[in-house]
C-alpha cells in the first residue's frame, strides 16, 4: 500500500473507494474541479483506490494537483468493504462525506451541507439525501428534519429498519466517529461499513443525528446500477444480522433495541422475498450456499439466535421443496416472468455484477 498526503484540515472530507472505474472516478473528479477552486481549504478529497487494474492511477495522477487529493493505493485487492473503511481512517476533516466513483456530487446540495456543518455540533452524525438517476430524493422523505437524541435515533432506527440507510453516499460521518470505524474488521462490518459504524457509535457515545433534507449524492449518476445475483442479494440482506449482533457485542447496551432491530431485519419483506427468489433464479446455487451460508450467519447472533428460529424454519423448507415444484408454484401465481426478466438482466448487466467487484 502506498500513501500520498493532502494538506490541511478541511470542513467536509469527499471520502472516495474506488475499483476499477476509471471513466466514472473521472466524471465524479471532474465535477469536482469547480467545487475545489470555490470553496478551497473547506474540502478535502481523499482517495483508496483498490488495486484497479484499470486506468485508474493515470486519472487519479491528471487531477491530483488541482484537488490535492490524498492517495491510497492498495497493494492488492482488498475487498469493497476494507476500502470503504480504509478511505474514512484517511480523512482530516471536520466531517467525512462517502461518495461511491460512480456517482455524482450536487452542487447545491453540497453548499447547503457546507453552510449547515459550519455551526454544526462537532458530534453530529449526518444522513444527507441522495438522488436518483430522474433526481427524486430517495432516502428520508418521511424523516424527521430536525436534530435527534441518540436515544431517538434508536427509537427510529429500531421503528424504520435498515433498508433506507444501505446507500453510503447518505452518510456524513463527524471526524469523532473515525476511530470506531478504524477498530472495525472485516467480519463486523461486510458488505455494511457505513450501517456497521453507525449503529456502534450511536451506542457508544452521546450524538445527534441528523438527516439533511438536501440532496447532497446523485446516486449512480456516471454508470449503471450494479447487478446482483440472486444469492449475493439474498446474502446482502441477511449480512444485516451479523451487523447488528456484532455491533452489540462491540458494545453491549441497548439490548432491547437491537432485539428490536434484528426482528425487523430478519423479517423483512425485501429480506424474505429475496430469500424465495434466489431458491428460483439459482436453483443450484442455492442448494450449494444457503445452508452453509444461514448457519454461518447464526453461529454469529449469539443470544440473538432464539429469535430467528421461525426464520431458520423458512430455509428448511425451502430447502426441502423440490425445484420443479418450486418454479411450477410461480407459474400457478403467475410470477414466472420474474425468472425471465431477472436471466435477460443478469446477460445485460455481466459488466456491473456487483459480486465479481467484491462487495
Amino acid at each position: 500500500m502506498t500513501a500520498v498526503a493532502g494538506t490541511g484540515r478541511s470542513l467536509l472530507s469527499i471520502c472516495i473507494p474506488t475499483y476499477n472505474r476509471a471513466t466514472c472516478l473521472a466524471h465524479l473528479l471532474e465535477t469536482l474541479l469547480p467545487l475545489k477552486a470555490r470553496y478551497a481549504d473547506e474540502i478535502q478529497v481523499c482517495v483508496s483506490d483498490n488495486a484497479s487494474p484499470d486506468e485508474t492511477a493515470q486519472v487519479i495522477a491528471r487531477y491530483a494537483g488541482a484537488l490535492d487529493i490524498k492517495l491510497i493505493t492498495q497493494a492488492s485487492n482488498i475487498g469493497g468493504t476494507l476500502n470503504i473503511l480504509e478511505v474514512v481512517s484517511m480523512f482530516d476533516g471536520q466531517w467525512g462525506l462517502l461518495v461511491g466513483d460512480d456517482d455524482d456530487l450536487n452542487p447545491a446540495g453540497l453548499e447547503a451541507l457546507l453552510s449547515y456543518l459550519r455551526t454544526a455540533a462537532p458530534e453530529t452524525w449526518l444522513m444527507a439525501e441522495a438522488a436518483d438517476l430522474d433526481g427524486n430524493g430517495r432516502y428520508f422523505a418521511d424523516f424527521p428534519d430536525y436534530p435527534l437524541t441518540r436515544e431517538e435515533g434508536l427509537h427510529l432506527l429500531a421503528s424504520k429498519g435498515l433498508d433506507n440507510f444501505g446507500f453510503m453516499g447518505c452518510y456524513v460521518i463527524p471526524s469523532s466517529a473515525r476511530a470506531t470505524c478504524e477498530r472495525m474488521k472485516l467480519v463486523d462490518a461486510k458488505p455494511w461499513p457505513h450501517i456497521a459504524a453507525l449503529l456502534r457509535r450511536l451506542a457508544e457515545a452521546e450524538m445527534t443525528l441528523l438527516f439533511f433534507p438536501h440532496t447532497v449524492v446523485q446516486q449512480a449518476r456516471a454508470g449503471e446500477q450494479l447487478f446482483w445475483e440472486a444469492g449475493g442479494q439474498a446474502l446482502i440482506h441477511l449480512a444485516k444480522l451479523t451487523v447488528i449482533s456484532r455491533a452489540y457485542r462491540y458494545c453491549p447496551r441497548y439490548f432491547g433495541f437491537h432485539i428490536r432491530l434484528m426482528l425487523k431485519e430478519a423479517y423483512a419483506y425485501r429480506s424474505l422475498v429475496s430469500t424465495l427468489l434466489w431458491k428460483l433464479y439459482e436453483p443450484q446455487n442455492f442448494r450449494r450456499l444457503a445452508l452453509r451460508e444461514h448457519i454461518s450467519v447464526y453461529r454469529q447472533t449469539g443470544r440473538f439466535f432464539p429469535l430467528l428460529l421461525p426464520h431458520a424454519l423458512l430455509l428448511s423448507t425451502l430447502l426441502l421443496i423440490p425445484g420443479r415444484l418450486y418454479e411450477a408454484m410461480f407459474k400457478v401465481i403467475g410470477k414466472h416472468h420474474l425468472y425471465q426478466k431477472y436471466r435477460g438482466d443478469k446477460q445485460r448487466l455481466s459488466a456491473f455484477d456487483a459480486n465479481k467487484r467484491g462487495l
